[in-house]
């Protein structure tokens, strides 16, 4: 959770990128418009998750 900012905005390069694109047949727009909202519904979750922990710790 700590990590969840370094989620945010992801690039081509990344293998599960490529990995996403191939399995469900998307062609490269369909899939960094797919990966970028997934990923970064991913870091913000995990922001809002260790910001709560925090809070609810401190």
């Amino acid at each position: 959770m700590l990590c969840s900012g370094s989620t945010l905005l992801p690039h081509v390069n990344a293998n599960g990128f490529w990995l996403v694109g191939r399995l469900l047949g998307m062609n490269l727009m369909q899939t960094l418009r797919t990966w970028t909202v997934i990923k970064t519904l991913v870091g913000v979750c995990g922001f809002a998750l260790s910001a709560s922990i925090y809070l609810l710790a401190a």
